[in-house]
């Protein structure tokens, strides 16, 4: 069931020092556990308090991943100025692995929507900042040896068939895709 908007006296009496890095916790476990409606309501709120706090590390971290829940409805320019928030606000505060995240996830938006060009130059933008993370390094350039793969453009209606059917999935979307990207990896062996 999805919460009640805040008004502006709850949002400031929630607003104390590590209210909103629980509620964000708290949040990320919904989206985990698929309970995406009450993640997306639980990150919103999160928003607010944290922006109310002055936290915006926090607020960087729950925008990315409202918009990735955007996306993930289909509701792109959403997830994008979702994700575009976040970068700015990572950016601004000085941290390059935030904001690499935000750029990586802006850039999967731009390879699945069929702008190879784009994807490519957003996720070396992201590549480039994501040097204090191994893990975000490593998920950028995963994302870039499956950009390689759809230089083709046989490989490249594949995949855009196999996201249409991702699409279409409602179990565990995050496994669908990654056994669609190894797929797609076997298949082409470029």
């Amino acid at each position: 069931m999805p919460h009640a908007p805040l008004r502006k006296q709850e949002i400031a009496a929630k607003a104390r020092p590590g209210a909103a890095s629980l509620l964000l916790r708290e949040a990320v476990r919904q989206d985990q556990d698929g309970n995406v409606g009450d993640a997306a309501e639980r990150y919103r709120t999160v928003i607010a308090i944290a922006e109310a706090a002055g936290d915006t590390i926090v607020a960087a971290e729950a925008l990315r991943r409202l918009g990735v829940i955007h996306h993930r409805r289909n509701d792109p320019a959403t997830a994008h100025q979702f994700c575009q928030r976040s970068y700015e606000l990572a950016a601004a505060q000085g941290d390059d692995v935030l904001a690499a995240e935000a750029l990586n996830a802006i850039a999967g938006f731009q390879l699945e929507a069929g702008g190879l060009e784009d994807a490519e130059s957003t996720f070396h933008r992201a590549l480039t900042l994501a040097t204090g993370s191994d893990l975000i390094q490593a998920r950028v350039e995963q994302n870039l040896g499956i950009l390689a793969l759809l230089q083709s453009n046989e490989t490249f209606v594949a995949y855009a068939h196999a996201i249409a059917f991702v699409q279409l999935c409602t179990v565990n979307r995050q496994s669908t895709l990654h056994y669609m990207h190894i797929g797609i990896a076997l298949a082409c062996k470029c």
